[in-house]
């Protein structure tokens, strides 16, 4: 599963809008959008890991993060991919190439 390209651009004009464009550490403009989601478990682990099921904890939730790493000094930061959202379009695609990805917005 990866974000689409479409999803991507949004995200790294708004960075842009906001303000992040150098790396807080090291003031590198090297500033890469990863195109797989980061996963933020809230809550505590899933119940075959130790905790209780989801339908038993209403407190445990997922998060998708958009990652966004300095190439030069290896600093990460993820960001609330739900803040990007610009429709109900999906952000996600799995299975699909770049170019069948196109092929879909093309149609």
């Amino acid at each position: 599963m990866r974000w689409t390209k479409k999803f991507l651009a949004e995200v790294a004009e708004r960075l842009q809008q906001l303000g992040v464009k150098a790396c807080p550490v090291c003031g590198s403009d090297a500033l890469v959008v990863g195109r797989l989601p980061v996963y933020v478990l809230g809550g505590g682990l899933p119940g075959a890991a130790g905790g209780r099921p989801r339908d038993v904890d209403p407190d445990r939730r997922t998060d998708y993060a958009v990652r966004v790493e300095c190439s030069l000094c290896g600093h990460i930061m993820v960001f609330n991919s739900e803040r990007y959202r610009t429709s109900d379009t999906k952000n996600l695609v799995m299975g699909l190439t770049d170019q069948e990805e196109d092929d879909l917005e093309g149609q």
